[in-house]
């Protein structure tokens, strides 16, 4: 069973940026501020990742990106080789690659070479505007856009990427797409504003598009955030109807739904974030 939790948040995170030290014993909370005084560009983030060698990346609204590593912060813009400096959307590769999604295309920048590789119309990227990326188990990054659908990229050498396109031609539902992810039947679950739900399944050199939408599957159309748990469920947040929960099978044979609204004790409809913690509990943000 899954205990509900709700957490108030919206796309831009606001003001500053915080890191907390939590203590273990009592409710004592250590807060560090970091801003515009201690170096960050920009105090509207939008993303922030990880990487294995414990840096900090930091994606904000028009400052660029910026590279913590727990004392200095280290500022890539345009003028650093960036195709723009809104940054949505940040990924590690199995590489070690930093993968960079820009509201002008894409960046990868390579950490041991200090290569930026950029990425746009011009070299076969659909769409301009990036709002999620993510590497499957066969090491394909896919590089999802809110106007031009899905990319599937490859890369082939330091020079050379070979990208693949999947829109409305190829059977997507929408190209406008927010979250992306990967079952355990390596299955590709595409969340798509308009769109719903598409699953993309792969046999070969084939592949198949099924999708669920409103009316017939989902509660509504409108997908903003996908999220997968231990038991390979996936869960997904929309914009105007709650959150629902897919119990995900290996067969598409039409899969049972559970939804989450304001009736079942959210307190807004609109879910911009699902996190599924350790102990698999599903944790909403929403706009309120």
């Amino acid at each position: 069973m899954h205990l509900l939790y709700v957490i108030m948040k919206k796309i831009i995170i606001p003001a500053l940026l915080f890191f907390a030290s939590i203590i273990s014993f009592g409710q004592h909370n250590n807060f560090k501020v970091f801003g515009i005084e201690e170096g960050l560009p920009q105090s509207e983030i939008f993303t922030m990742m990880q990487d294995s060698k414990g840096f900090l990346w930091i994606g904000t609204n028009g400052g660029g990106l910026c590279r913590f590593d727990g004392k200095n912060i280290d500022v890539f813009n345009k003028k650093s080789g960036l195709l723009n400096n809104t940054i949505r959307a940040i990924h590690e590769d199995s590489k070690g690659n930093i993968w960079v999604g820009t509201y002008e295309g894409l960046n990868i920048l390579n950490g041991y070479e200090n290569q930026v590789i950029s990425l746009t119309a011009e070299k076969g990227l659909a769409g301009k505007q990036i709002m999620k990326i993510f590497e499957d188990s066969r090491n394909d990054v896919w590089v999802a856009t809110v106007d031009g659908g899905l990319n599937k990229i490859r890369i082939i050498n330091n020079d050379s990427v070979h990208i693949e396109v999947f829109n409305k031609e190829s059977g997507l539902s929408s190209i406008f797409i927010f979250d992306i992810l990967e079952d355990q039947y390596n299955r590709i679950w595409v969340g798509a504003y308009g769109g719903g739900l598409d699953i993309l399944s792969f046999k070969g050199d084939s592949m198949i598009i099924d999708n669920l939408s409103h009316g017939f599957d989902i509660p509504s159309n409108g997908i903003t955030c996908l999220e997968i748990d231990a038991e390979n469920n996936i869960w997904a947040g929309t914009y105007n109807n709650g959150a629902f929960k897919v119990y995900n099978r290996k067969e598409f044979t039409g899969f049972p739904k559970v939804k989450y609204d304001k009736i079942e004790g959210l307190n807004d409809n609109r879910i911009w974030e699902i996190t599924i913690s350790k102990d698999n509990t599903a944790w909403f943000g929403t706009a309120k």
